[in-house]
């Protein structure tokens, strides 16, 4: 039909029927599930972060509380304290201790030994020794026992004479073989 003053009865062109299948939609679809899953992850981040922005503000006080509640003079005084335990007892890790060595000579003289005198030497590691005993073994049996000791390394004998009361005077020079035990570091068996 023709137009004729302009009414149209029926049209001219035809639309297209078009029948809609689930699922056609899809990319849409998975479009907003993954914006809903961003916006979901940047929230729950961002809550994460503010809460460890939290606990690291709780932290943070309570060290400045604690900080504020020390006593600093008093840490100045121990610090100084502790300085000074440092120096003394390197010096007494290096202090000559003799009665460890007169110890041990002791525990180790022969009852038939009387000694007249003590010296010492300390640059050489030797200890010398004047005295009686009653007899020739008696100093050949002291010489043994201090031989006998970790720290004796060599007797030399000087002098050994017979007096007119029959007693035997001699000199020994007892070179120590372990400087240290000057120093204090005994080992047991040395004890």
């Amino acid at each position: 039909m023709a137009d004729s003053g302009g009414i149209q009865l029926l049209p001219e062109s035809r639309r297209d029927i078009q029948v809609k299948i689930p699922g056609q939609n899809q990319f849409l679809i998975w479009g907003v599930i993954l914006a809903i899953i961003v916006i979901g992850v940047f929230f729950g981040l961002n809550l994460w972060s503010q809460t460890l922005q939290d606990r690291v503000a709780q932290q943070d006080q309570a060290l400045q509380d604690l900080d504020k509640s020390r006593d600093k003079e008093a840490e100045a005084r121990l610090t100084v304290v502790q300085g000074q335990l440092g120096a003394v007892s390197t010096l007494l890790e290096q202090h000559i201790v003799w009665s460890r060595l007169l110890k041990s000579i002791q525990d180790r003289t022969n009852s038939q030994i009387e000694y007249k005198k003590l010296s010492a030497n300390i640059d050489e590691a030797e200890l010398n020794i004047e005295g009686r005993a009653i007899n020739y073994t008696a100093i050949a049996r002291q010489v043994a026992a201090y031989l006998g000791a970790g720290a004796v390394k060599d007797i030399e004998i000087s002098e050994a004479s017979l007096e007119n009361s029959g007693a035997v005077s001699f000199k020994l020079k007892v070179l120590i073989d372990k400087p240290e035990i000057l120093l204090g570091a005994l080992t047991r068996e040395e004890n």
